[in-house]
């Protein structure tokens, strides 16, 4: 019988690390340092867009840019949380923060506050959000593999197609601070799993409500692979009640965020919310074609119906496929050519190498992956429409080609596993470097957005934003999504006086106006008994006060404004925008979720050391 060149105990083979060092002792001084040198280098490519004059252009950008002034100026006025905000033109006000997820406008408030220009301000987030996200998923990879590993795994995560085209093709600015947020809550559940520290569970819920305050969607695309992870913890733990503190961290983070989640959901009905995934934004229009994810093509345009339509990229990433190709060999095949090899070498006598043993029971996290990486691409696929059909929740994700954020997050974490199995140390020096260099190759030229707004053509404070741009250009036309149900047609906005009141019937003059988002007063002189026109569309939450008294909203009429009927005399009309009873509970159950969570920092630190990581 051959000799075997493992150690056994008690009859259970030990499985010796995925790699080695060298036999003979060597000194890797020059590789480490060749290496910490290559990485700050591929790593600077990512600053390098950010130096240039003005901020990075895309699809959403100007939308981006009116949410952001309008959000600072809410915030200013004491509106908080911000939920609903005056457009740049009047009269087109929105509870549009309500719904939409108001993260990354909160982000910006901080280097706002800080006393950073506009422009300084939206290229420091970007790149800090870039950073962050790099950093976060760095520290999750570094759980599971080497540290060298998990440098590649986050460089490959920084420089995916999908995350590039989230900044400098898209400007989807939500979905890129989400992109930066979930490797925290991996971390979060993988380093509690391991050390029993209550701290990583409060820093658990608080990247879970980061994502959901930055960006739902996202949060639901992860959802399954988060479950995945879960199963797997509880696999190497065998700890149930880690996973139910697990579960509750992630609950707590869906709390905290609940000042925002609670209304976005129970409150739709109140909003035209089928504008959200109808016209451009049905799903229908929206999904890949196979080709399109091998396809290493880029471009600025719009995501469109059909194959050939299409003006973006939707590529899985050629280096990223190249990985997957060699994780799906390393978990598949090469384990099923190694099960054929050792049923031949029981006819001869030879006894089982440890190698041969179940892929599940020794990489169950990578074929969790692996799995829910063909599920990801699947629902990109027309295939996947009668799933799409029957799961209504799945049809704000809008386009089922944002289930590439999923894919990009596995295929980035598979390079550190594929790395890591390489058994001898200059080889896997080697091997990241190469792999370093092709990341650099075929998405360095990425790095750069189809034009700059420089400073010359923004105007942040002016009335169009983007100098001599036109409206249907740059997108100053609110979404119709989120006007309140009543509102049928927007007046021209020519028609809207400065006062944002006017007189339908009757005689009077204004003699005072105070305009905020949340507040209208007036003052009135009113010589024939008159009915009035504010111009602020009545969602519920708006309060009118008549001669200091509540008085009852009229609002029959097509642009769904408050209307209010006044006698002769000098009036004091005020309007004030406040929380309903629902808003409320939901701020209440964020504080609530918040102060349990610390309350995490309590669990005492597990005893038992777990080594299976």
């Amino acid at each position: 019988m051959a000799k075997n060149k493992h150690k056994r105990k008690n009859n259970i083979y030990i499985q010796p690390p995925a790699y080695q060092v060298d036999k003979q002792p060597k000194d890797y001084s020059f590789y480490f340092k060749l290496i910490r040198y290559l990485s700050l280098l591929i790593l600077g490519l990512l600053i390098l867009p950010f130096f240039q004059d003005g901020i990075p252009s895309g699809h959403d950008i100007s939308i981006h840019l009116v949410y952001l002034r309008q959000f600072y100026s809410a915030f200013q006025q004491g509106q908080f949380p911000v939920r609903v905000i005056e457009w740049i033109t009047p009269g087109f006000d929105q509870p549009v923060f309500n719904f939409y997820p108001p993260g990354f406008y909160y982000l910006f408030l901080i280097p706002k506050l800080m006393g950073f220009s506009n422009d300084l301000a939206l290229r420091f987030i970007n790149l800090f959000l870039w950073f962050f996200g790099g950093l976060l998923f760095y520290q999750f990879a570094k759980i599971h593999y080497s540290r060298l590993a998990s440098l590649l795994a986050a460089i490959f995560y920084l420089f995916a197609p999908y995350h590039i085209s989230d900044l400098f093709v898209r400007a989807a600015l939500p979905e890129f601070t989400a992109l930066a947020f979930i490797p925290g809550v991996f971390w979060a559940l993988g380093r509690f799993a391991k050390s029993g520290r209550g701290t990583y569970l409060l820093f658990g819920s608080i990247f879970t409500a980061l994502v959901l305050l930055s960006h739902p969607p996202t949060m639901l695309m992860f959802s399954g692979l988060i479950l995945g992870y879960l199963i797997y913890l509880y696999f190497q733990t065998k700890s149930v009640s880690k996973v139910i503190l697990s579960i509750s961290s992630l609950v707590l983070g869906l709390g905290i965020a609940g000042f925002f989640i609670v209304p976005a959901i129970l409150e739709q009905p109140l909003i035209q919310a089928v504008y959200l995934k109808s016209g451009y934004y049905n799903y229908q229009n929206h999904f890949v074609c196979l080709y399109q994810y091998f396809f290493p093509n880029w471009g600025y345009g719009t995501s469109n119906y059909g194959c050939f339509t299409d003006g973006m990229s939707f590529q899985l990433g050629t280096v990223h496929l190249l990985i997957v190709l060699v994780a799906f060999y390393l978990l598949v095949i090469k384990k099923i050519i190694d099960k054929f090899r050792f049923k031949k070498s029981i006819n001869l006598g030879i006894e089982e190498e440890p190698g041969t043993r179940g892929v599940i029971s020794t990489h169950l996290w990578e074929v969790i992956m692996l799995i829910y990486l063909v599920i990801v691409l699947y629902m990109g696929l027309k295939f996947s429409q009668p799933i799409w059909d029957a799961i209504e929740l799945l049809q704000f994700i809008q386009y089922p080609w944002r289930f590439l954020a999923v894919g990009i997050f596995i295929a980035s974490l598979l390079s550190a596993f594929c790395l890591d199995q390489i058994k001898t140390e200059s080889r896997r020096y080697l091997t990241y470097g190469l792999l370093v260099l092709a990341v650099a190759l075929f998405y360095g030229f990425y790095l750069r957005p189809a034009k700059y707004i420089t400073a010359d053509e923004l105007d942040f404070n002016g009335p169009k934003i983007i100098k001599n741009a036109q409206v249907e250009d740059i997108g100053l036309l609110p979404e119709n999504g989120y006007y309140p149900k009543g509102t049928e047609v927007l007046p021209a906005s020519k028609d809207v006086p400065p006062s944002e009141l006017r007189f339908l019937s009757g005689e009077g003059d204004i003699i005072s106006a105070k305009l905020s988002p949340t507040t209208k007063q007036y003052r009135l002189t009113v010589t024939k008994d008159a009915k009035v026109q504010i111009f602020t569309h009545y969602f519920p939450g708006w309060e009118l006060k008549l001669d200091n008294k509540v008085t009852q909203i009229e609002r029959n009429n097509i642009y769904n404004y408050i209307q209010l009927n006044l006698s002769s005399g000098t009036h004091q009309i005020d309007l004030q925008f406040k929380d309903t009873p629902l808003r409320q509970l939901a701020n209440l159950i964020s504080i609530g979720s918040l102060i349990l969570a610390f309350g995490f920092v309590m669990v005492r630190k597990s005893t038992k050391k777990v080594n299976t990581f």
